[in-house]
């Protein structure tokens, strides 16, 4: 019994010797009515929760159950009005009540007189109140991240066209039925952001007659761009001359134009919307193959085409076929290294691109056909053996992908 006391002692110990510092860095990975919780519960640590740098509100997680709402409320006023005089460098808030809503702008602005350095709000009100972006947001000389999950919201007209988001490095915009008009007064002038992402729906976005607005970021190196159930597609400009990375989802949702934003690009990543999404015909428009051909010269380029078919309701009207382009691309004849072909389904067009990729790409190294799950085990074994015949460089190895059925 005296070892086990005295084992448990130094456990004891142990914990209550360690630096409020390192205490603070612990209880910063939990939601903070949590860090509250568990300082409260030893005399040595009850004050740790005031130093913590990291707040993360969230009123459906911890206050659910509470009724009338005023709980949340007066925890998230009263961590804040009782802090120390330490900075804040994580500030999470999620809620959705309108009644939080007069007090959000506050809570906000405290942060950011704190120094945060992360920025991270959920805030999802009913269709008839819009939030408005504090603008002690766009002053903030200390924000690098900010991650906006707004609906709706909206941005006062008194935001100037410089100075803003002065050392804002990482953004993510979810959108729901935003307007052109607030899209465009964010996302207008960021002076280093490195990195932007845009996700969501859409469906609003020609309530004031266009379809387009402008991304202009002169230190932008990776885009991110998927919006979602778009009844008419939207177009995005981009003024990036150091873009190095983009990843567009749903093209023909969205029209991307990489206005002197391709010359600077290593990696690129498009994918086609879905087959379900489309109405009507559907054929490959002009920006579409433009920004494709912006693309061609890149070092790693990855396209996934769901909906490469012209179709009509569920009535299929004609097979694609491969049209190789009069000239063969500079890329492929002295610069690309690898393919990998996914969904692989057998027909002809596919096997006459592969033929025309497998001719002309001088500098292959290996090809990947991965195959669709409906072609079986002998179908399988036909094409590899008819692929084997294709002409190709002496250094390509052709691995094909068995898939079980």
């Amino acid at each position: 019994m005296g070892s086990m006391a005295k084992a448990e002692g130094i456990n004891q110990d142990r914990i209550t010797q360690l630096p409020d510092d390192i205490v603070s860095h612990i209880f910063s990975f939990l939601p903070t009515v949590d860090a509250v919780r568990n300082t409260l519960l030893s005399k040595k640590f009850n004050q740790v929760w005031t130093k913590l740098q990291t707040l993360d509100f969230d009123s459906e997680r911890e206050f659910q159950k509470c009724r009338g709402g005023t709980a949340f409320l007066t925890f998230v006023s009263r961590v804040l009005y009782f802090r120390d005089g330490s900075e804040i460098r994580t500030f999470r808030l999620k809620l959705s009540r309108k009644r939080y809503l007069p007090c959000v702008g506050d809570w906000i602005c405290t942060a950011v007189k704190r120094k945060v350095v992360e920025l991270d709000l959920h805030l999802n009100f009913d269709v008839w109140t819009d939030f408005e972006l504090p603008p002690c947001i766009f002053w903030c000389k200390t924000l690098e991240v900010l991650k906006l999950n707004l609906s709706p919201w909206e941005v006062t007209d008194d935001i100037p066209t410089s100075g803003c988001f002065p050392i804002l490095k990482f953004l993510h915009v979810t959108v729901f039925n935003p307007s052109i008009r607030e899209m465009e007064k964010l996302l207008s002038h960021f002076p280093v952001l490195e990195e932007l992402t845009i996700d969501g729906t859409g469906e609003d976005l020609d309530d004031f007659g266009t379809c387009s607005f402008q991304v202009s970021a002169s230190k932008l190196k990776t885009l991110r761009i998927s919006l979602e159930s778009l009844s008419e597609p939207v177009d995005i400009h981009v003024n990036a001359p150091q873009l190095e990375s983009l990843d567009l989802q749903r093209l023909g949702l969205t029209n991307c134009f990489l206005d002197g934003s391709a010359n600077s690009l290593v990696n690129a990543s498009i994918a086609f919307r879905e087959k379900f999404e489309i109405k009507g015909l559907f054929d490959l428009s002009d920006s579409t193959m433009e920004l494709l051909n912006q693309v061609s010269d890149v070092k790693s380029l990855s396209v996934s085409a769901h909906c490469l078919e012209r179709t009509e309701g569920h009535k299929e009207l004609s097979e694609i076929h491969w049209n190789p382009p009069e000239q063969v691309p500079s890329s492929l004849l002295s610069n690309l290294k690898t393919i990998c072909f996914k969904g692989f389904k057998g027909r002809l067009f596919e096997m006459e691109m592969i033929k025309y990729l497998l001719k002309n790409g001088q500098l292959l190294n290996k090809m990947t056909i991965s195959t669709g799950l409906h072609l079986s085990y002998d179908r399988q074994n036909d094409l590899y053996t008819e692929f084997m015949m294709f002409h190709r460089a002496a250094t390509c190895h052709v691995e094909f992908m068995y898939m079980e059925v």
